[in-house]
């Protein structure tokens, strides 16, 4: 079975770097992002590996199946979709 946790943390959008290093240390420490609702960041728990999160803001929301495939093609492994950025 699955370990869980939720952390509430606020973080304003242009604090989307410190949110990044928030994420990828999480991941660092074995805590797998797997939803966001609203300051609340909730993590499975996983082994501990160095993987990077990055935040990306899509300014042609009409094209989301584009942007997203775009940078699947990359390499990068979607997550999830927050109001207002993705999360790779």
């Amino acid at each position: 079975m699955s370990e869980h946790k939720t952390i509430k943390r606020y973080f304003d959008i242009s604090d989307f770097e410190e949110e990044q290093v928030f994420l990828t240390s999480r991941h660092a420490d074995g805590w797998r992002l797997i939803s966001i609702k609203g300051s609340k960041y909730t993590f499975e728990r996983c082994k501990n590996e160095a993987v990077s999160y990055q935040i990306d803001f899509n300014p042609n929301e009409h094209q989301k199946e584009e942007y997203i495939q775009f940078f699947t093609d990359f390499g990068w492994k979607f997550i999830l979709e927050k109001d207002v950025d993705f999360i790779f």
